[in-house]
Parts: C-alpha cells; sequence; structure tokens
C-alpha cells in the first residue's frame, strides 16, 4: 500500500512540474507559432542585431605593429539600449611569442543584464525571466608580424582568432552557444612628428573574414566580410586618443551586418596604464557603450623592441 502511494505521489509531482513547465512557456509557443517539434532555439535569430551586446561584437581593431609587450586588461563596461542594460567585466592577456609574434586570450567572464518584455519577445528569447547574470565566451588567438614599417611602407600582421561556445543564457538571447573564428590583415602607419615634436598621428586600415555557427537548420554558418578603419593622435608613450569605424557583413541578412564608431583615450605609465572607450552602434548593434579600463605591464614576459604608438601599444 505504501508503494502505491509514493507511486502515487510521484506521479502527481511529475505531471505538476510539466503542467507549471508548460505554462511558462505558453507565450514563447504562441510568440513564434510553435510546431510542437522543432527545438526551440532554431527560432531564434542568430545575429548581433538580436542578442546582448556581447554576444556577437565587432572586434575591435589591432595595431599591426607587434611591440612585443606582454600586459593584461581588466575593462569595466555599461551597454546601454532604452531596453537593455548590461554591465560587463572584460579581461584581456597578451603574451609575445618570440619576436614575431604574439598569443591573446580575452573573454567576458560575467555580466548582469535587464530587458524588458518586449525586447524579449523582439529576440524570440525562450526564457520568462528578464534580467540576470551570465558567463561569456572565451576569445584566443594569435597575431603575426608579416612586414615592418620602413621605407614609406606600412607595417602588416595577420590575426587568427577563435571563439568557444562557453556563453551561457542562450535562452535569454544572451550568447549563442556555439563557436566562431575570424582572420584579417591589418596595415598601419606612423606620419609626423605633426604640431611640434612631440605628437605624431598613426592610420591603421583592416580586412578580414568572419564566420559564426548557428542553430538553422536552413543555414548552419554566417560568413562576414570585415572592414575597418582608424586614425590616432597624440604623444609616444604619454596619452593616445584615438577614432574606430568598423563592422562585418553577414550574408543572409537578418540583422548580422553591425557597424559600430568607437574613440579611444589612453594614458601610459610605466607600470600602469588607463583608459576610456565610447562605442557607438550605427547598424545592427543598437548599443551606446562606455567603459574604463586599467592595464598592469608585464615586463618578465615582454621582448619590447619599438616606442609606444598607438592606443594599444602596452
Amino acid at each position: 500500500m505504501t508503494r502505491k502511494l509514493l507511486l502515487i505521489a510521484y506521479c502527481m509531482i511529475g505531471l505538476g512540474y510539466h503542467q507549471v513547465q508548460a505554462q511558462r512557456y505558453t507565450y514563447w509557443n504562441q510568440l513564434v507559432n510553435w510546431n510542437g517539434i522543432t527545438h526551440w532555439s532554431q527560432y531564434m535569430r542568430y545575429a548581433p542585431a538580436y542578442f546582448g551586446p556581447n554576444a556577437l561584437p565587432v572586434p575591435e581593431m589591432p595595431d599591426a605593429i607587434l611591440r612585443g609587450k606582454a600586459y593584461l586588461e581588466s575593462r569595466l563596461m555599461q551597454h546601454n539600449l532604452l531596453n537593455d542594460r548590461t554591465t560587463n567585466l572584460f579581461l584581456k592577456a597578451v603574451f609575445p611569442l618570440g619576436e614575431n609574434a604574439q598569443l591573446e586570450l580575452s573573454g567576458v567572464p560575467l555580466e548582469y543584464y535587464h530587458t524588458d518584455s518586449a525586447t524579449r519577445d523582439l529576440r524570440r528569447a525562450r526564457n520568462p525571466e528578464k534580467s540576470g547574470w551570465a558567463t561569456g565566451d572565451l576569445y584566443f588567438g594569435t597575431r603575426v608580424q608579416l612586414m615592418q614599417e620602413r621605407g614609406g611602407f606600412p607595417a602588416i600582421s595577420l590575426g587568427l582568432y577563435g571563439r568557444t561556445a562557453s556563453g551561457g543564457k542562450l535562452d535569454d538571447a544572451r550568447y549563442t552557444d556555439a563557436p566562431g573564428y575570424w582572420f584579417d590583415l591589418c596595415a598601419s602607419e606612423e606620419v609626423g612628428p605633426v604640431i611640434g615634436r612631440k605628437t605624431w598621428i598613426r592610420w591603421k586600415a583592416l580586412v578580414g573574414f568572419y564566420s559564426w555557427q548557428t542553430a538553422s537548420d536552413e543555414y548552419r554558418q554566417n560568413d562576414a566580410i570585415m572592414a575597418g578603419g582608424s586614425f590616432g593622435i597624440g604623444e609616444p608613450g604619454k596619452y593616445w586618443l584615438d577614432t574606430e569605424l568598423s563592422g562585418y557583413f553577414g550574408y543572409i541578412g537578418n540583422g548580422d551586418q553591425p557597424i559600430v564608431w568607437r574613440l579611444n583615450y589612453k594614458e601610459f605609465g610605466k607600470k600602469h596604464n588607463w583608459g576610456l572607450m565610447f562605442q557607438q552602434g550605427l547598424h545592427n548593434y543598437p548599443f551606446t557603450s562606455i567603459g574604463i579600463s586599467r592595464s598592469l605591464n608585464l615586463p618578465r614576459f615582454s621582448r619590447a623592441r619599438f616606442r609606444d604608438v598607438g592606443f594599444d601599444a602596452y
């Protein structure tokens, strides 16, 4: 008798749980007109216009010169959209690999977000909760010096990068839970001195290819052309102001063509550097972002051979 009562109680608890879960996702089933079979992730649009600000960001432009300096950077970011406010920590580490290559690791270890029902429904997020915590993807890569800057020719470097699927909260449209990669060619050249003997200017240009996986049966992968340009001015080793326009252009056309404008300011010290960043999304990236960064130089692991020119010349 006792076993029968326990079995009945177990069945009732299980039935109640499934009923609660069914009610929990009723709004989403009606929103996407779910067919009752297809996995919910296939109804999402894997594009930067329909995810959080850290899911598919536009990569920041590097300098074509590898300066042989090792450093650790931490950055506190605030991303504001009318109905999505995100605060996150960003970490980055760079270590030289010989004289003509460097290893780069970066990612968002933690973010806090708050959205509303309209944004949740626009992104087809399945989770009814509209705020919470999420961990981000890990980025890894290497940059190789192909040509030094000399004789009126710019420096050129090649970057090869990958992204893990470690990001969480796919059901909240925070991260895609899918890997990606990109590679680029970057050129840069120093011009100066101008405005006296201490101030220099520097331009940068970049072209590349960006690819990321989706859960769609129709498009298993999205491919994009990357492009960007930058202009900077400052006093090497003391401060640098840099403005950048860059983006990538996916072929699906589902909000996958983000363009951003960035303004970076950095001051350099012997042990620590600090900086400010402003970023404005112009297309398919509906966020206005600000950030403050602090970096620690690691002279023990450095192989510095060049002057500190450029906002990322740690």
